[in-house]
């Protein structure tokens, strides 16, 4: 009976760690929602939303990757380290291994480690990294960035490897809710924050980004576009240029109207910055 009883709880014990999984930045049921303050006048600020979720899998160079709106990503979970899919070559994401005193180094800028911590979510301890905001140069509105395992960069996913030195309107972006498994599971303690307690659904995602300058607006849609990225103005276009995340111009055009389209339907899918007039920036998503 003694043998029963411990076989049965061993059993039950079984169940009970199988159905805590810790959430992976590639599992296909993750959903990233995410707000950007745009910096305007006469408005103080408007916001900009974006929400990124499964898109698809391929396979490249015998690895397989999976999209969800801001690029092709893969994960190494024999190295703990994850990579975005640019240009034909894997840029480093995220780095599970790092320690206080080591340094993230991206493409652009250079994140030291100030703390390592840890969060529960689904009751499961996941790592948490702590950055400064200075980035070599830069200074952002933020006091530290936070980078959650299985989560990401709290900023946007790809904040790491992304150049905003031009961005001169954007502000603060940051993921408000994170998804897994179609439930909002809450980080304990909070990091940053992304308590996770909020609704993914609470700010939907627009179709259609409306940016008011001075009394003239700028309309970019569809967003996400697949086709095609159709921009009208209530002023006159004369220049677009479109860089992807890590700042390459991929288009660049001389213009005149208010009304403009631009092809994208080759282009590789994830996160592309808009501007115009050699100032208005806007990001799209290319899915």
């Amino acid at each position: 009976m003694k043998r029963f009883f411990l076989v049965l709880l061993f059993t039950f014990t079984q169940c009970v760690v199988s159905k805590a999984q810790k959430v992976h930045f590639t599992d296909s049921t993750n959903q990233w929602s995410e707000l950007q303050p745009i910096y305007d006048a006469p408005n103080p600020w408007i916001l900009d939303y974006s929400s990124f979720s499964y898109v698809g899998d391929t396979t490249i160079d015998s690895f397989g990757y999976r999209n969800f709106g801001f690029g092709w990503v893969r994960e190494d979970s024999i190295a703990k380290k994850v990579y975005l899919r640019e240009q034909d070559s894997d840029i480093l994401l995220m780095d599970y291994n790092l320690k206080v005193g080591d340094t993230f180094v991206g493409p652009y800028y250079q994140f030291p480690v100030l703390k390592v911590d840890s969060t529960q979510i689904n009751s499961v301890w996941h790592k948490v990294w702590y950055f400064p905001f200075y980035t070599g140069g830069w200074y952002y509105d933020i006091d530290t960035i936070y980078v959650v395992e299985g989560v990401g960069c709290l900023e946007t996913p790809t904040f790491m490897v992304a150049d905003y030195s031009g961005c001169i309107e954007c502000g603060q972006p940051f993921i408000y809710c994170f998804s897994n498994n179609n439930t909002t599971p809450p980080l304990l303690p909070q990091t940053g924050w992304l308590d996770n307690t909020t609704s993914c659904a609470t700010y939907p995602h627009l179709s259609v980004n409306t940016l008011h300058r001075s009394g003239a607006w700028i309309n970019i849609y569809p967003n996400p576009a697949t086709h095609d990225i159709n921009i009208t103005s209530s002023e006159n276009i004369t220049e677009i240029s479109i860089a992807n995340v890590l700042g390459q111009t991929v288009f660049e055009q001389k213009c005149h109207g208010k009304e403009f389209s631009v092809n994208v339907t080759s282009w590789t899918v994830g996160t592309y910055y808009l501007k115009i007039n050699g100032s208005t920036i806007r990001k799209f998503v290319k899915i």
